[in-house]
């Protein structure tokens, strides 16, 4: 990359650039070591809910998350993701979502990502990590509840993990 330029990357880029789950559960771990020593800024996520809250199934929501983590590899970025639960009906994902890369150092835009992919194996990490912590010994039975984008990464992080003995996925939608 030049500087002053910014790259995007559309869904299949980014898919093949994303980790692993086991990888991203990897880098949460770190994230979570590094928000303990004070060195992470996340302030509190501002929704935008164009029909209310109380309308929110309806009129779908944006949510923008900004944050920074410091440490050997230190990221500046913002997540924009949206949620519109009639979109199904559309033939379109109920999420979407956006993720702006920039330099910490000055601030300079470096990329823009099509984030939904992202955002999936960022939760399946997150669950991965979670169930390691909290787990007993010995093999699990889990049950994946919502076989949408994030239920299949947190599905395919869980079955890559040496104590899932057995796995379910639970989908109220049977398509």
């Amino acid at each position: 990359v030049r500087r002053g330029e910014v790259v995007f990357l559309n869904a299949g880029d980014a898919r093949q650039c994303a980790p692993s789950v086991p990888e991203a559960a990897e880098l949460i771990a770190t994230a979570f070591r590094l928000h303990g020593e004070g060195r992470t800024d996340q302030p509190p996520k501002p929704y935008v809910r164009p029909k209310g809250a109380a309308a929110e199934r309806e009129g779908g929501r944006m949510i923008t998350m900004p944050a920074y983590v410091g440490g050997d590899a230190p990221a500046l970025g913002l997540k924009a993701i949206t949620s519109v639960w009639d979109n199904d009906a559309r033939g379109l994902p109920r999420a979407a979502a956006v993720i702006l890369l920039f330099d910490p150092t000055n601030g300079q835009p470096l990329a823009i990502l099509e984030g939904a992919q992202v955002s999936a194996v960022r939760t399946a990490g997150a669950a991965l990590f979670a169930a390691r912590k909290l787990a007993n010994e010995g093999l699990l039975r889990i049950l994946v509840i919502g076989a949408g984008v994030s239920g299949e990464q947190i599905a395919a992080g869980m079955a890559s993990w040496e104590q899932c003995g057995r796995l379910a996925i639970y989908d109220s939608d049977l398509r």
